[in-house]
C-alpha cells in the first residue's frame, strides 16, 4: 500500500513538473522602422506573437548581436506580465 502511495506521488509530481515548464516560443520580427544617427542607429521591430497561459519565453530569431542590451524596449497588448528582457 506504501509503495503504490510513493508510486502515485512521484507520478504525480513528475507529471506536474513536465506542465508547468516553461515553453519557449521562436518568433520571427520585421524591421518597422529606422532611424540612422552619426553613431549608431535605433530599429524598430514588430512581431505577432500567440502566448498560451502559463509562463514562456519568447525568443526572437535573426537580432543583431551588437545590441546594446540598455536600450532594448519591450511592449504589448494584452492581458500578460513582461517578466524579464534579456539579450
Amino acid at each position: 500500500m506504501i509503495r503504490k502511495l510513493a508510486l502515485i506521488s512521484v507520478l504525480t509530481l513528475v507529471i506536474q513538473n513536465l506542465y508547468s515548464q516553461e515553453r519557449k516560443i521562436p518568433s520571427e520580427s520585421r524591421i518597422e522602422r529606422v532611424i540612422v544617427f552619426l553613431q549608431g542607429a535605433q530599429i524598430e521591430r514588430a512581431a505577432m506573437v500567440s502566448i498560451p497561459a502559463g509562463a514562456s519565453t519568447i525568443q526572437f530569431k535573426g537580432l543583431s548581436p551588437d545590441i546594446d542590451e540598455q536600450s532594448i524596449q519591450v511592449k504589448g497588448a494584452g492581458n500578460f506580465i513582461i517578466l524579464s528582457v534579456n539579450r
